[in-house]
């Protein structure tokens, strides 16, 4: 499946010459932890955590779209985790003014920011596998997400 979309996304770049435009963020972050403990025997950990997240969007129509996350991310210090790089958000998107349907490998939140469910913050695991469809109407924000977490 992540092939076909990586080929597929890779064959609407030709978009350039319809002046639709691909669209490339990236987000990094740095993270320092000291974990001190008071019982005798237990080791002090300190770690600095790398995260990189680097996300291209391209246009495939007025409403639909393709889009592509490579995620990377590791500790120096103390290893508590082996790092990893993964292609962890993939699929498309179709916007409405009211609607927005997601299908694919993705992160997704429930609750108020995320107040029950929050798996931004993952690289290369724990991402859903499905379909996302968040809808708002007036005041109203209706959330459904369906899949698997992998």
């Amino acid at each position: 499946m992540i092939y076909f979309l990586l080929l597929f996304f890779f064959f609407s770049l030709q978009n350039f010459a319809e002046a639709k435009q691909l669209t490339i963020e990236g987000e990094t972050t740095v993270k320092y932890e000291s974990l001190q403990y008071k019982t005798p025997g237990i080791a002090d950990l300190e770690f600095v955590e790398n995260t990189f997240r680097l996300t291209a969007s391209s246009p495939l129509s007025a409403r639909t779209s393709l889009f592509l996350r490579l995620g990377h991310q590791s500790y120096s210090g103390d290893q508590t985790d082996p790092s990893k790089t993964a292609l962890d958000q993939y699929g498309v998107v179709w916007k409405n003014t009211h609607r927005t349907i997601r299908i694919g490998s993705q992160d997704t939140y429930l609750g108020a920011y995320g107040a029950m469910f929050d798996n931004s913050s993952n690289v290369g695991e724990g991402m859903l596998r499905g379909i996302d469809i968040r809808e708002e109407r007036g005041t109203n924000h209706y959330h459904l997400s369906s899949g698997r977490l992998d």
